[in-house]
Formats: structure tokens, sequence, C-alpha cells
């Protein structure tokens, strides 16, 4: 079977092995997570459909603060990867304590208001009542584990440019674990422990989260040797010219991925305005689709690295070349994962406890969904992967933010408020914009300007950091 997919994609076994050996626990982490936001989603769901909206409202909020964390470090683990394959464990420490000290700031002063806030940020999403007091108490509990999870997230991703996955994807695989088996005692009130509902579903997430980072730091500090395991004066070590250096790598990739999350939540106030139901069946559409998008989230993040390496050591020619075989495996790998996710949409629905009508609409949904993933995988596999592992972040922002905000959002909230869409409709009106951003990319891909931009920042590399 290997020889065959060699033959097919004109590489050797050894190097199609490398990459699965770097994609898969990073498939595997994403895919855990996002299960984990499936899995709160089934236990919260049996509570009705008004906690799953507050809970998943309360998320939202979340999710623009850790995407615009990953957007930061996504953007210098650009130069930690090339790092790496300059064997510069100093400067890879340096960025380290760039990305500490900028997250610090950000998520400090971010959780704060928004644990003043929490009332106003859940009523962008749903007005009634009942959902903006339980996501207040869901969001104001979580918050408190913002930092440590963000922090978590800066070892993971740095973990990432420098190889080193397997030790920290088990750690969150324990950590995984002991959340599922905290919401089941803390939700439910099983085993003795008090029935909590969204609150408990809050605690479990904030004892999860605080030992996923312990975790984390008891792995890369056991031995020093470790390129992450950085000392406090090695951390602080770093100039203004340094920061700048790599904010401007990273800035571009912070607003992108920013600037992305936040339309993400504007669809979310667009399914709203179809119904509170709407909006829980998009929920479960984002979750499913999410957990198919991890394989290949997984597979772009390990393009990035492997291509991002290859431009350190100075093997450009060879980088470009990689670009092709990463696109040929996404086509094979969107074709299989369309027909699976089109084919599983009605078991997938049936496993929530909503009337028929409901559980139509959100088999519909992923269906339609699914039509799109071949582009959205496209378009990951550039941005995430291929263009902004040779350090092309500005670009990938204008093609992220220019697809998201002038395609997607008008067109989903016109459907909505105009045209009375239904919720399929508006997916695929989301999801239509994935299309263009996939066209886009491939054209800049060909036309070998990343490449340009890839050796001008090799030969500054050496001037500053």
């Amino acid at each position: 079977m290997m020889n065959k997919l060699c033959c097919l994609l004109k590489t050797d076994e050894e190097y199609i092995k490398r990459i699965f050996t770097i994609a898969i626990p990073i498939m595997i982490q994403l895919s855990i997570g996002i299960s984990l936001n499936l899995v709160d989603s089934l236990m919260i769901g049996q509570l009705g459909t008004e906690p799953l909206v507050a809970v998943g409202a309360a998320n939202e909020v979340f999710y623009i603060l850790s995407i615009s964390v990953y957007g930061l470090c996504s953007g210098s683990c650009v130069f930690i990867a090339q790092y790496w394959g300059a064997g510069d464990s100093i400067r890879i420490r340096k960025v380290m304590g760039i990305n500490y000290t900028c997250v610090c700031i950000f998520i400090t002063f971010a959780s704060i208001l928004i644990w003043i806030f929490a009332p106003h940020l859940i009523w962008i999403f749903a007005r009634e009542t009942n959902i903006i007091e339980e996501g207040t108490t869901y969001l104001r509990i979580v918050a408190w584990s913002y930092l440590i999870t963000c922090l978590a997230d800066v070892i993971s991703l740095c973990s990432r440019s420098v190889q080193k996955l397997m030790v920290t994807t088990i750690i969150y695989i324990f950590a995984i674990l002991t959340n599922i088996v905290l919401n089941y005692c803390l939700i439910y009130g099983n085993f003795g422990f008090p029935k909590m509902g969204v609150s408990g579903a809050a605690i479990a997430t904030v004892i999860a989260r605080s030992f996923e980072f312990i975790g984390f730091l008891i792995y890369i500090y056991h031995d020093r040797s470790h390129p992450l395991a950085a000392s406090l004066k090695e951390l602080c070590d770093f100039s203004k010219s340094d920061v700048k250096r790599v904010l401007k790598m990273s800035m571009p990739v912070m607003i992108s991925e920013g600037g992305w999350s936040i339309a993400n939540s504007m669809y979310y106030i667009a399914y709203g305005l179809i119904s509170s139901q709407a909006l829980a069946g998009a929920q479960i559409v984002v979750i499913v689709g999410k957990v198919y998008q991890s394989f290949f989230g997984g597979y772009a993040n390990a393009a990035g690295v492997l291509i991002g390496e290859k431009l350190g050591k100075g093997n450009v020619k060879e980088a470009k070349e990689d670009g092709k075989l990463f696109i040929k495996i996404v086509f094979i790998l969107g074709i299989i994962f369309t027909f699976i996710m089109f084919f599983s949409s009605t078991l997938i629905a049936n496993c929530y406890k909503f009337n028929t009508e409901v559980t139509l609409m959100i088999s519909q949904s992923i269906k339609v969904f699914s039509l799109f993933i071949m582009a959205k995988m496209f378009g990951y596999l550039f941005v995430c992967g291929i263009l902004r592992g040779a350090g092309d972040t500005a670009f990938c922002m204008f093609v992220d933010l220019g697809t998201s905000w002038i395609i997607a959002v008008p067109t989903v909230f016109t459907a909505v408020y105009f045209f009375n869409a239904t919720l399929p409709t508006a997916v695929a009106c989301v999801y239509c914009a994935e299309i263009i951003k996939a066209v886009l990319c491939f054209y800049r891909f060909k036309s070998g300007k990343w490449i340009k931009l890839a050796i001008g920042n090799i030969s500054n590399n050496g001037k500053e950091i």
C-alpha cells in the first residue's frame, strides 16, 4: 500500500513516513481537542438546547482569544522551524520568551475584560434570559483558565516546530480524559459529586487545563537539553529589535486568525437570527466539521514545519517540490473525507436527542458542509502550511480576511435577513468563500512569490534575534 502511494506521489517511502510522523501527533491533538468539544456538546446537550447554546456562546468568546494566540505563535513558529533546521537553540528560546511575554500581557488583560462584560458578550449570540445567565456563569468560571490554557498552547505549538510531539500529545490526551471524567461527575452529579450542570462543565475544564499546563512544564524541564527548556534569563534575553522582527512576522498571522475567528462568530450570530434551534444545530455542524478538519490541520502544520526546516537549511528548490507533494496528498485525502462526512451525517445527527425537525436540519447541514470540505482543506494547507511556513504571512492575512469579511459574512447575513434562509442554505453561503480562497492561494503558490519572500527572510535571519 505504501509503495503504491509513493509511486503515485513520485516520492520515497521514508519522506512519506516522516510527513506522517509529524502530522499524526498533531492530528491526534487537534482531533481529540475537537472531539472533546463534541463530547461536551453531547453531555451538555442532554440538559437541553438552552444550556448547549449558552456554553457554545461562551466558548465562542474564548475561541477568538485562542485563535489569536495561535496566530501569534504560528507566525513566530516560522522562525522556530527555521532555527531548528539550522540547529540554533539559543534563538529558539528567545522567540519562546517573546511568545510567553506577549501572551501573558494579552490574555491577562482580555480575561479581566471578559469576566466584567460576560453577560454582554453572551447577549451578542443569544437574547434569551436563561441562556445569558447560564452562559455568564460558565464564562466567568472558565475565564480563570485562559492564561494557563494559552501558555500551554504556546508550548504545544513550539513543540511542533522542533518536531518533539509524542510526549506533549500523551499529556494532552490525559488532560482531555480528565476533562471528560470530571464532566461526567460534575454535570450530572455522578459518583457522589454535586449536580452542577453548566457550572460543573466549566470547573472540569479549569482543572483539566491546569493539569495539562503543569504536565507540559514537567516534561520540557525534566531534561534541560530540550530545545524549549529555557531558563528565565534565556527567555528574557531579547531586545526591542528582536520583538519587532518577530511581531513583523506574527502580527499579520494574529490579525488574520483573530479576524477570521471574529468572522466565525459573526456566522453564529447569523445562525441565531434563524432560530435558537438553528444556532444549536450550527454548533454541532461546526464541531463535526472540525473533527474532520483536524486531520488536515495536522497535515498542514506538518507541511509548514517541514518547509520551514528546508528553508532554514537553504534548500529552497526542495521546499517548492515538497509543496507540490503536499497538494497531491490533500487532494487524495479530501476525496476520502468528503465521502465519509456526507454518508455519516444522519448517524451523527441522530446521536443528539433533538426532535425530528432539528435532527433533519443538522443532517442536511453536515451534508452541505461536506461538499465544501475539499476547498476548505486546500485553503488550510496553503494558509496554515505552505505559504505561512515560508513566511508569506501578509498574503495569508489578506486572503483570509478578504474571503471572510467581503464574501462570507455579507452573503450569509443577506441570505438570512432578506431571504429567510434555512440553516443548510446559510452554511452553504458561509463556505462558498472557501472555494475562492483555495483558488487565490493556488495561484499564489504557482507564482513562486512565496519562495522569493522566503529567500529574503533566510538572508535576514542572521542579522537579528
